[in-house]
Formats: C-alpha cells, sequence, structure tokens
C-alpha cells in the first residue's frame, strides 16, 4: 500500500493514473536492463558458425 500511496501522491500529475505511472515506471526498468546486458550472440566459443 505504501508504494502506490507514494506513486499517487510524488509521481502522478492530477491528469495520470496510478497504474499508468506504475507501467511506465516498469517499462524504463525492463529498457533499462536491456541496455546494460546486451543479448547474447549465437556463435559460442569453440563451435564456430562455418564450415
Amino acid at each position: 500500500m505504501t508504494v502506490i500511496r507514494f506513486t499517487k501522491e510524488i509521481l502522478t500529475d492530477e491528469h495520470e493514473d496510478v497504474a499508468d505511472v506504475l507501467h511506465q515506471l516498469e517499462a524504463t526498468g525492463i529498457e533499462q536492463a536491456m541496455e546494460a546486458r546486451p543479448a547474447p550472440t549465437d556463435t559460442h566459443p569453440g563451435h564456430p558458425t562455418t564450415l
């Protein structure tokens, strides 16, 4: 309940819904995580992809 209250009182504007703000924060967190750790490549050391 404390997170919702904080979000409602501090992070939302008058026209914003708490759920919308939480979705925005989640999307930002996922984006930052993806940027911090790039997707693995399909090649593995010791396993050449060409013959």
